[in-house]
């Protein structure tokens, strides 16, 4: 399932989804305030930018933040981009940076064929 970003909507092929939750809306939305800032970011950082609930334990809301950036990755929302190796963490941990939904990419797809088709145009004298 691809998300539609900090709008809220999924799609996929021509089928709409459900509306993405609000944590997963408030990790969105952080993940482009992050990217505006610093380029990637790791799933602690985007954590630490948002406030999830006062329910939760710190415990919980750590493996609440950690699971839904992956299920963000593996739905297309996030990309990684590299590692990093940091002092809290034993391991490198994954970078990431918001993915430009699919449709965006098809639009961007299209508009390059239109381009190169007009520039064909312009070079048919």
């Amino acid at each position: 399932m691809v998300g539609g970003g900090a709008r809220g909507l999924g799609v996929r092929g021509c089928g709409l989804t459900r509306p993405l939750g609000s944590i997963r809306q408030a990790l969105s939305a952080a993940a482009w305030d992050l990217h505006r800032q610093q380029q990637a970011f790791t799933w602690r950082d985007l954590g630490q930018a948002v406030d999830i609930g006062r329910s939760l334990s710190a415990r919980e809301q750590v493996a609440v933040v950690k699971t839904t950036v992956r299920n963000m990755a593996a739905a297309g929302e996030l990309r990684p981009v590299g590692h990093v190796q940091t002092e809290y963490a034993n391991r490198p941990m994954v970078l990431y940076e918001p993915a430009v939904s699919g449709l965006v990419n098809a639009a961007g797809q299209a508009a390059a064929e239109l381009v190169q088709a007009m520039r064909g145009w312009a070079d048919f004298k």
